[in-house]
Protein backbone atom coordinates (compact mmCIF):
# COMPACT_ATOMS: atom_id res chain seq x y z
CA UNK A 1 0.00 0.00 0.00
CA UNK A 2 1.30 3.60 -1.09
CA UNK A 3 2.60 5.65 2.67
CA UNK A 4 0.35 8.01 3.87
CA UNK A 5 1.34 11.71 2.33
CA UNK A 6 -0.51 12.94 5.33
CA UNK A 7 -2.02 11.40 8.21
CA UNK A 8 -4.13 11.94 11.66
CA UNK A 9 -3.74 9.40 13.85
CA UNK A 10 -6.60 9.57 17.28
CA UNK A 11 -7.34 13.32 16.74
CA UNK A 12 -9.50 14.57 19.14
CA UNK A 13 -9.83 18.95 19.06
CA UNK A 14 -12.05 20.12 22.41
CA UNK A 15 -13.34 23.96 22.97
CA UNK A 16 -15.03 24.08 26.21
CA UNK A 17 -16.94 21.09 26.88
CA UNK A 18 -17.71 20.82 22.96
CA UNK A 19 -15.84 18.09 21.61
CA UNK A 20 -15.22 18.74 17.87
CA UNK A 21 -13.38 15.52 16.30
CA UNK A 22 -13.05 12.54 18.62
CA UNK A 23 -10.43 10.10 17.76
CA UNK A 24 -10.02 10.93 14.05
CA UNK A 25 -7.58 8.75 11.78
CA UNK A 26 -7.30 9.16 8.32
CA UNK A 27 -4.51 8.57 5.79
CA UNK A 28 -4.21 10.45 2.42
CA UNK A 29 -2.48 9.33 -0.20
CA UNK A 30 -0.42 10.82 -3.46
CA UNK A 31 -2.32 10.19 -6.28
CA UNK A 32 -5.78 10.16 -4.89
CA UNK A 33 -8.73 12.52 -4.46
CA UNK A 34 -10.01 12.38 -0.32
CA UNK A 35 -13.64 13.87 -0.29
CA UNK A 36 -14.73 14.95 3.48
CA UNK A 37 -18.63 15.67 3.87
CA UNK A 38 -21.09 15.64 6.34
CA UNK A 39 -23.30 18.12 7.85
CA UNK A 40 -22.75 21.30 9.25
CA UNK A 41 -21.37 21.19 12.82
CA UNK A 42 -19.73 18.03 12.10
CA UNK A 43 -15.89 19.04 12.19
CA UNK A 44 -15.31 18.93 8.68
CA UNK A 45 -13.09 22.38 8.58
CA UNK A 46 -11.65 21.40 11.96
CA UNK A 47 -10.43 18.43 10.48
CA UNK A 48 -8.73 20.45 7.57
CA UNK A 49 -7.36 22.90 10.00
CA UNK A 50 -5.80 20.09 11.69
CA UNK A 51 -4.40 18.28 9.09
CA UNK A 52 -2.75 21.96 7.52
CA UNK A 53 -1.03 22.16 10.69
CA UNK A 54 -3.06 25.16 11.55
CA UNK A 55 -3.90 23.64 14.65
CA UNK A 56 -2.77 21.96 17.08
CA UNK A 57 -5.28 18.59 18.82
CA UNK A 58 -5.70 18.33 22.07
CA UNK A 59 -4.53 14.79 21.29
CA UNK A 60 -3.34 12.68 18.68
CA UNK A 61 -0.90 13.45 16.14
CA UNK A 62 -1.03 14.54 12.42
CA UNK A 63 2.35 13.43 9.92
CA UNK A 64 3.27 14.94 6.77
CA UNK A 65 5.51 12.76 4.93
CA UNK A 66 5.95 10.63 8.40
CA UNK A 67 6.58 13.49 10.24
CA UNK A 68 4.85 15.58 12.90
CA UNK A 69 3.56 18.62 11.19
CA UNK A 70 4.34 20.64 14.02
CA UNK A 71 8.15 20.00 13.26
CA UNK A 72 8.64 21.96 10.11
CA UNK A 73 9.27 25.34 9.92
CA UNK A 74 6.62 27.65 7.90
CA UNK A 75 8.17 27.68 4.20
CA UNK A 76 8.91 24.20 4.39
CA UNK A 77 5.76 22.93 5.59
CA UNK A 78 4.11 25.83 2.41
CA UNK A 79 6.07 24.23 0.15
CA UNK A 80 4.47 20.69 1.08
CA UNK A 81 1.09 21.45 1.42
CA UNK A 82 -1.49 24.26 0.40
CA UNK A 83 -4.72 25.40 1.92
CA UNK A 84 -7.85 26.77 0.49
CA UNK A 85 -9.70 28.60 3.55
CA UNK A 86 -13.87 28.26 3.25
CA UNK A 87 -13.13 32.56 3.24
CA UNK A 88 -10.09 34.56 2.73
CA UNK A 89 -10.32 37.81 4.57
CA UNK A 90 -8.29 40.62 2.89
CA UNK A 91 -7.31 43.61 4.20
CA UNK A 92 -5.06 45.30 1.22
CA UNK A 93 -5.84 46.25 -2.80
CA UNK A 94 -4.27 43.49 -3.78
CA UNK A 95 -5.11 42.80 -7.57
CA UNK A 96 -6.16 38.67 -7.96
CA UNK A 97 -3.24 38.41 -9.74
CA UNK A 98 -0.95 39.77 -6.97
CA UNK A 99 -2.84 37.26 -4.59
CA UNK A 100 -2.19 34.60 -7.13
CA UNK A 101 1.83 35.37 -7.16
CA UNK A 102 1.53 34.90 -3.21
CA UNK A 103 1.70 31.27 -3.90
CA UNK A 104 4.78 31.69 -5.08
CA UNK A 105 6.17 32.89 -1.84
CA UNK A 106 7.50 29.65 -0.24
CA UNK A 107 9.75 28.99 -3.01
CA UNK A 108 13.19 30.99 -4.34
CA UNK A 109 12.72 33.85 -6.65
CA UNK A 110 12.48 32.39 -10.29
CA UNK A 111 11.00 34.62 -12.72
CA UNK A 112 10.47 32.53 -15.32
CA UNK A 113 9.21 29.42 -13.44
CA UNK A 114 6.97 31.74 -11.63
CA UNK A 115 4.90 33.41 -14.70
CA UNK A 116 4.70 30.50 -15.71
CA UNK A 117 2.48 28.92 -12.44
CA UNK A 118 0.82 31.86 -12.37
CA UNK A 119 -0.23 31.57 -15.85
CA UNK A 120 -1.37 28.37 -15.65
CA UNK A 121 -3.40 28.82 -12.24
CA UNK A 122 -5.24 31.42 -13.61
CA UNK A 123 -6.28 29.87 -16.99
CA UNK A 124 -6.71 26.39 -14.99
CA UNK A 125 -9.70 28.73 -13.36
CA UNK A 126 -10.65 30.58 -15.83
CA UNK A 127 -9.17 34.23 -14.30
CA UNK A 128 -6.48 35.30 -16.50
CA UNK A 129 -9.32 38.19 -17.24
CA UNK A 130 -9.35 38.96 -13.63
CA UNK A 131 -5.71 39.56 -13.36
CA UNK A 132 -5.42 43.40 -13.28
CA UNK A 133 -8.69 43.92 -11.13
CA UNK A 134 -9.02 44.63 -7.12
CA UNK A 135 -9.91 41.20 -5.44
CA UNK A 136 -12.70 42.72 -3.78
CA UNK A 137 -14.71 43.86 -6.26
CA UNK A 138 -14.55 40.32 -8.04
CA UNK A 139 -18.17 38.49 -6.71
CA UNK A 140 -17.54 35.76 -4.11
CA UNK A 141 -17.21 33.17 -6.72
CA UNK A 142 -14.97 34.93 -8.89
CA UNK A 143 -13.08 35.27 -5.82
CA UNK A 144 -13.24 31.49 -4.35
CA UNK A 145 -11.31 30.45 -8.21
CA UNK A 146 -8.60 33.43 -7.87
CA UNK A 147 -7.64 31.47 -3.74
CA UNK A 148 -7.79 28.13 -5.83
CA UNK A 149 -5.34 29.66 -8.66
CA UNK A 150 -3.30 31.05 -5.61
CA UNK A 151 -3.40 27.12 -4.24
CA UNK A 152 -2.77 25.83 -7.51
CA UNK A 153 0.54 28.26 -8.53
CA UNK A 154 1.75 27.11 -4.84
CA UNK A 155 2.49 23.54 -6.46
CA UNK A 156 2.46 21.79 -3.10
CA UNK A 157 2.77 17.70 -3.49
CA UNK A 158 -0.49 18.36 -0.40
CA UNK A 159 -3.41 20.21 -1.41
CA UNK A 160 -6.27 20.50 0.93
CA UNK A 161 -9.44 22.86 -0.18
CA UNK A 162 -12.57 23.59 2.12
CA UNK A 163 -15.45 23.47 0.24
CA UNK A 164 -13.63 25.49 -2.82
CA UNK A 165 -17.10 25.07 -4.30
CA UNK A 166 -19.60 26.77 -2.22
CA UNK A 167 -19.95 29.84 -3.95
CA UNK A 168 -19.89 28.37 -7.76
CA UNK A 169 -22.20 27.70 -10.18
CA UNK A 170 -22.65 24.53 -12.21
CA UNK A 171 -20.31 25.02 -14.79
CA UNK A 172 -17.22 25.91 -12.31
CA UNK A 173 -18.53 23.47 -9.38
CA UNK A 174 -17.10 21.05 -12.45
CA UNK A 175 -14.36 23.26 -13.53
CA UNK A 176 -13.36 22.83 -9.86
CA UNK A 177 -13.99 19.13 -9.85
CA UNK A 178 -11.91 18.25 -12.25
CA UNK A 179 -9.05 19.93 -11.46
CA UNK A 180 -8.83 18.18 -8.10
CA UNK A 181 -9.01 15.26 -9.89
CA UNK A 182 -6.42 16.61 -12.58
CA UNK A 183 -4.24 16.93 -9.56
CA UNK A 184 -4.80 13.54 -8.17
CA UNK A 185 -4.18 11.90 -11.16
CA UNK A 186 -0.64 13.89 -11.50
CA UNK A 187 0.29 12.50 -8.11
CA UNK A 188 -0.89 15.14 -5.96
CA UNK A 189 -2.52 14.45 -2.29
CA UNK A 190 -5.77 16.20 -2.62
CA UNK A 191 -8.58 16.75 -0.14
CA UNK A 192 -11.50 18.26 -0.58
CA UNK A 193 -14.81 19.63 2.00
CA UNK A 194 -17.95 19.45 -0.14
CA UNK A 195 -21.63 19.50 1.09
CA UNK A 196 -22.57 18.50 -2.28
CA UNK A 197 -22.67 14.86 -2.06
CA UNK A 198 -22.82 14.10 -5.88
CA UNK A 199 -19.24 16.02 -6.14
CA UNK A 200 -17.88 13.79 -3.29
CA UNK A 201 -19.33 10.32 -5.45
CA UNK A 202 -16.72 11.47 -7.89
CA UNK A 203 -14.02 11.26 -5.46
CA UNK A 204 -11.40 8.25 -5.15
CA UNK A 205 -12.78 8.02 -1.42
CA UNK A 206 -15.21 9.44 0.82
CA UNK A 207 -14.65 10.21 4.65
CA UNK A 208 -17.96 10.74 6.34
CA UNK A 209 -17.61 13.15 9.69
CA UNK A 210 -20.86 13.50 12.05
CA UNK A 211 -20.38 15.43 15.53
CA UNK A 212 -16.69 14.97 15.68
CA UNK A 213 -16.43 11.16 14.77
CA UNK A 214 -15.39 9.41 11.82
CA UNK A 215 -18.64 7.90 10.43
CA UNK A 216 -17.39 5.99 7.72
CA UNK A 217 -14.38 5.91 5.23
CA UNK A 218 -13.59 4.36 1.65
CA UNK A 219 -14.66 4.20 -1.92
CA UNK A 220 -18.08 5.81 -2.37
CA UNK A 221 -19.85 3.10 -3.74
CA UNK A 222 -19.43 1.75 -0.42
CA UNK A 223 -19.50 4.55 1.91
CA UNK A 224 -22.46 7.16 0.02
CA UNK A 225 -25.22 4.62 1.13
CA UNK A 226 -28.92 5.48 2.00
CA UNK A 227 -29.25 4.16 5.39
CA UNK A 228 -25.69 5.87 6.40
CA UNK A 229 -26.79 9.37 4.92
CA UNK A 230 -30.08 9.29 6.59
CA UNK A 231 -28.82 8.44 9.78
CA UNK A 232 -26.06 11.26 9.64
CA UNK A 233 -27.65 13.91 7.51
CA UNK A 234 -30.60 13.15 9.80
CA UNK A 235 -32.94 13.22 6.73
CA UNK A 236 -34.60 10.98 4.72
CA UNK A 237 -31.97 9.83 1.44
CA UNK A 238 -32.10 7.58 -1.20
CA UNK A 239 -29.19 6.53 -3.33
CA UNK A 240 -29.19 5.57 -7.16
CA UNK A 241 -26.89 4.25 -9.56
CA UNK A 242 -26.17 7.53 -11.56
CA UNK A 243 -27.20 6.09 -14.93
CA UNK A 244 -24.03 7.97 -16.94
CA UNK A 245 -21.30 6.10 -14.72
CA UNK A 246 -22.62 3.78 -12.12
CA UNK A 247 -21.67 5.81 -9.19
CA UNK A 248 -23.28 7.28 -6.23
CA UNK A 249 -26.46 9.09 -7.17
CA UNK A 250 -27.91 10.58 -3.49
CA UNK A 251 -31.42 12.36 -3.38
CA UNK A 252 -33.80 13.35 -0.66
CA UNK A 253 -36.24 10.93 -0.01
Amino acid sequence: MTAAALSADNVTVHIGRSTLLSDVSLALRAGELLAVVGPNGAGKSTLLSVLAGDRVPDSGTVRLRGRPIGGYRPRELARLRAVMPQSSALQFAFTAGEIVALGRAPWPPDPDADRTAIAAALAGTHTTGFAGRAFQTLSGGEQSRVTLARVLAQQAPVVLLDEPTAALDIRHQQLVLHLARDLAAAGHAVLAVWHDLHLAARADRVAVLDAGTLRALGPPAEVLTGDLLTAVYGHPIRVIADPRDGLPLPLPG
